[in-house]
């Protein structure tokens, strides 16, 4: 054999073919369930139940959590003024003080957290929420887009650190507590920022520039000149707390630019320090005195300003609503897993379908009497006590509905799971829902409605602009 003449394999299937396996030709055996009452009922049954558990469970949670909310927007300065006024007059240059005395009578023992709180303040605006900027809050002090108008000072290289709406607006009312302890001797309640914002916020988000060399960090920030609603410079913001940071990097900087989804929201303001003798396990019982330097104006907003004293368990701060939720759910689908209750919600739906559109059709009657020349010998059925009559038959109506007429059967599995969750599939079971005269009611609106609203359509068509149909509608109707 010639040593040019190729060789030629000789098996000359397909090579690529996958092997014959219950995985490689997709073979596994599958559970495909059918959508009937027996396979739903028992899913929804036990989801109703485990909700309804998770439900008691976080309303048991959150009934051992303890809340002391104190309002002082308009409370009063040591000199008897009014510290809001005082504070709107001269802001941002003025600071007015008040004190307000509290009994605390619970046992808030274990970790306690202080917040402040505003009402109608909405700060998930979008151009609000939006006017910052991230990279400038992060060290790099010259980027100020998404900022305007307050970005920088027209005319000069001046740029606002920091920059945009959220930062210029941050609340600087400051709080210190007092205990009246024995011999009602006055004793400062300790607060801590430990644990208020993660290391890694701080670190990745919200930095300040490094200064150069003996610079100080005022240096640093040079060229830049504080918002215009601002008391000091950003250099110095959190300088007169400590533990609390400066600059970008000040732990009240930081929780007011984690702005809020709701117009009504608390942020965390301090915690509890029990490292502190006489504080280790929480505050004690007695009478309290909270001072308040009052820099923030709030009424002109329409905000109103609180101090909250929290005494929180695992699931966080006292909120009834997720369990009162997860309650509600876990109760509708209980609800729908009945057989008897689900028959008597579809028999209500349909009753109040029934009433209303047929309320629909008094409605059109009733218009089409005004309008038509034609019809002006049957307005007394729309004038004086025989508007009650059209009230009566409606009610009569929605009742003899829900009592003696079946549901029709649903058309959809959605609308079956959400009206009435009994999904049949058996023939034999139609039967019990299926109801010719509901077919007849809809069908004798329909065209009811539209033959009456069809005519009133086309007859102010042709008599549109001249005088007769104008002052006959008038007449009648009392309009034009």
């Amino acid at each position: 054999m010639p040593d040019d003449i190729p060789k030629i394999p000789r098996y000359r299937g397909k090579r690529n073919k996958p092997k014959d396996s219950v995985w490689r030709q997709q073979r596994i055996p599958a559970y495909r369930p059918v959508i009937n009452t027996r396979n739903t009922l028992p899913c929804t049954i036990v989801v109703g139940f485990i909700f309804i558990g998770v439900g008691v469970l976080l309303m048991v949670a959150a009934s051992s959590s303890l809340e002391l909310v104190i309002k002082y927007t308009n409370c009063t300065s040591m000199d008897g003024n009014a510290t809001e006024k005082i504070v709107r007059i001269a802001y941002p240059n003025v600071t007015a003080q008040c004190r307000l005395s509290f009994d605390i009578m619970e046992d808030y023992s274990g970790e306690v957290k202080f917040y402040y709180g505003l009402t109608q303040f909405y700060q998930n605006h979008r151009l609000y929420m939006n006017s910052r900027n991230d990279l400038q809050l992060a060290g790099h002090i010259r980027e100020v887009t998404d900022c305007k108008p307050l970005d920088s000072i027209p005319g000069t290289n001046l740029t606002y650190a920091p920059c945009g709406f959220v930062a210029n607006s941050m609340f600087n009312d400051t709080f210190q507590l007092l205990f009246h302890g024995l011999n009602a001797a006055e004793v400062e309640v300790p607060f801590t920022t430990r644990g208020m914002v993660k290391d890694l916020v701080r670190k990745r988000k919200f930095r300040n520039p490094v200064p150069n060399g003996n610079e100080t960090l005022c240096d640093a920030f040079a060229d830049t000149v504080r918002p215009p609603w601002w008391q000091k410079d950003i250099c110095e913001l959190g300088a007169n707390s400590p533990g609390a940071g400066v600059g970008f990097e000040n732990i009240d900087f930081i929780m007011w630019m984690q702005t809020a989804a709701l117009p009504n929201f608390r942020k965390l303001y301090r915690i509890l320090d029990r490292e502190v003798d006489g504080f280790s396990d929480g505050l004690p019982i007695g009478r309290y005195t909270l001072v308040i330097n009052y820099n923030y104006p709030a009424t002109w907003r329409g905000a109103e300003k609180s101090f909250v004293i929290s005494r929180e368990s695992w699931i966080g701060p006292r909120r009834d609503f997720l369990a009162i939720s997860y309650m509600a759910v876990g109760t509708g689908a209980v609800f729908c897993s009945s057989m008897v209750l689900g028959w008597i919600a579809g028999h209500f739906a349909y009753s109040l379908w029934l009433g209303s559109s047929f309320n629909c059709v008094v409605l059109a009657l009733n218009r089409y009497v005004e309008m038509m020349p034609m019809a002006n010998n049957f307005q007394f059925l729309f004038h004086g006590r025989t508007v009650y009559m059209w009230i009566v038959l409606s009610l009569a109506y929605t009742l003899v509905a829900w009592f003696v007429f079946r549901p029709a059967p649903f058309n959809s599995t959605v609308s079956a799971f959400i009206g009435l969750p009994m999904i049949k599939d058996y023939d034999w079971e139609q039967i019990h829902f299926t109801s010719v005269y509901i077919v007849i009611h809809n069908c004798t609106v329909v065209v009811t409605l539209v033959t009456l609203y069809s005519i009133v359509c086309c007859h102010m068509w042709h008599a549109r602009g001249t005088a007769g149909y104008v002052t006959h509608y008038k007449v009648n109707t009392g309009k034009l």
